[in-house]
């Protein structure tokens, strides 16, 4: 690998050979389960996790998670937790914990503090960071079940229009909240719906925020090999900033996780079909219609207009 390295990224692997070598431990006594791992790179770079889950009560269970990963850590395949997608330049604690309140009700929530010792993309110093969550679900029934999520980011980020002088953080908020429903009409029929808000708060600025709500249909047939899936979305944000990410069924072997934003509908519906034993088939068609815009993206791939289509189409052999 031949990186073109930047100051927040100098220490980045960047070289054609490596090795890492680890220790880990997992250890259980009655209702407490310690566990954790060192590891360390060619370069000298350390890792280590610590961690630990208690279950305080049938009904009440905390988990408690250190982590700290140098900035020079250089590790391709690591998967640790972490706010960032690479395990590098963090420290953080995680507290976590789920209460089974009755039968029918469960309340989650968790909260995570983190600091980046070293730069990181467009934040021009060491920063600081948190994140909270708290969900609670109900299922009044084997065929419902619903929650209601709120979510709150806090980073620290470059400010924007500096044009002399040395970039100075300002903190960058995002806030999500969902009411997410899931019910099965029979054993070939499920239905899914959500609505969820989002805001984006960047220094002193006026709030940006969003809106999203769909509603998915399952079908599986039982006098045939045929499965559909099927979502309508409407989605409007103020900016890119607010966007939402939803996640999607795909194709065997893919995922989709697509960004809704500014002002739109989406659609897709997919069909999984079992032709023999050992032969499938799957049929994906998407589209995105934006009634702001004229042109979507930029570049090679700009569209001139303001409807996105996506095909996907899979065929699986199996020996």
């Amino acid at each position: 690998l031949n990186r073109n390295l930047q100051e927040y990224s100098q220490f980045d692997f960047s070289s054609d050979e490596n090795y890492n070598y680890g220790l880990d431990y997992s250890y259980v006594f009655k209702n407490v389960n310690l566990f954790g791992e060192v590891s360390r790179s060619q370069n000298g770079g350390m890792a280590y996790i610590n961690g630990v889950i208690v279950s305080l009560d049938p009904r009440l269970s905390v988990s408690v998670f250190h982590r700290h990963y140098d900035r020079n850590f250089q590790n391709l395949f690591s998967n640790a937790i972490g706010e960032s997608s690479r395990n590098v330049n963090e420290n953080g604690l995680y507290v976590g914990a789920t209460s089974k309140i009755n039968r029918r009700w469960t309340l989650s929530a968790y909260y995570d503090v983190f600091q980046f010792p070293w730069l990181r993309y467009r934040t021009d110093a060491p920063s600081i960071g948190s994140e909270w969550l708290a969900q609670l679900n109900y299922r009044p029934s084997r065929k419902a079940e619903m929650y209601l999520r709120a979510r709150r980011e806090l980073k620290d980020e470059n400010a924007t229009g500096i044009t002399e002088g040395i970039n100075y953080l300002v903190d960058r908020r995002r806030t999500y909240l969902r009411y997410h429903t899931s019910f099965s009409l029979n054993d070939a029929v499920k239905l899914k719906s959500r609505v969820e808000v989002s805001e984006y708060v960047f220094g002193e600025n006026d709030p940006e925020k969003g809106f999203l709500v769909y509603q998915d249909v399952s079908y599986k047939m039982t006098a045939l090999p045929l499965t559909f899936s099927f979502r309508f979305a409407m989605f409007e944000t103020d900016t890119y900033n607010a966007r939402m990410y939803v996640y999607e069924t795909d194709v065997l072997y893919a995922f989709s996780i697509p960004a809704y934003y500014y002002r739109g509908t989406r659609m897709y519906i997919m069909a999984r079909v079992k032709l023999l034993k050992r032969m499938d088939i799957w049929l994906r068609y998407a589209q995105t219609y934006y009634d702001d815009r004229s042109v979507i993206s930029s570049g090679l791939p700009e569209i001139q207009g303001n409807t996105k289509s996506e095909v996907k189409a899979q065929l699986r052999i199996k020996f």
